[in-house]
C-alpha cells in the first residue's frame, strides 16, 4: 500500500494572488489549521525574499504542531539557463547541515536517495 504525503503551499502560492496579503499572524493562524487537518508538509514561503518571511520562519518555530513540517520554498530554473548545482541535488547529510540556520523541524528528509 503506497503512502501519500500531503504538500500544501497556500503561504506561499495563495499569497501571489490578486488582493491577498497575509499577516504574519495569519500565516501562523493558517499553519496551526493545516496542521490540524493533517497536512504533512507546509511550504511557508522563501525566507530570504522579505522580512515577513523570515520573520514566519522564527516565529513558527515556537508553535506546538503535532503533525506538519515546515518547508521554505527553494529557487526554481528558469527554461534555457545553465544547469547548476544545487543544495537540492546534493547528499542529504549536506543538505541537513546547510540548512541547519532556516530549517524548522530538523533530520526530516523527504529525499528517495537517503
Amino acid at each position: 500500500m503506497a503512502q501519500i504525503f500531503i504538500y500544501d503551499t497556500t503561504l506561499r502560492d495563495g499569497s501571489q494572488g490578486e488582493g491577498v496579503n497575509f499577516s504574519l499572524q495569519d500565516k501562523l493562524l493558517i499553519t496551526r489549521r493545516l496542521d490540524d487537518l493533517g497536512v504533512d508538509f507546509i511550504e511557508g514561503g522563501y525566507p530570504l525574499s522579505n522580512p515577513k518571511d523570515f520573520e514566519y520562519f522564527q516565529e513558527v518555530r515556537k508553535l506546538p504542531l503535532r503533525h506538519a513540517k515546515v518547508a521554505a520554498f527553494g529557487m526554481t530554473r528558469r527554461k534555457g539557463s545553465r544547469r547548476r548545482t544545487t543544495l537540492a541535488s546534493r547528499p542529504c547529510s549536506i543538505r541537513r547541515r546547510r540548512l541547519s540556520r532556516l530549517s524548522v523541524r530538523r533530520g526530516t528528509c523527504t529525499s528517495t536517495r537517503c
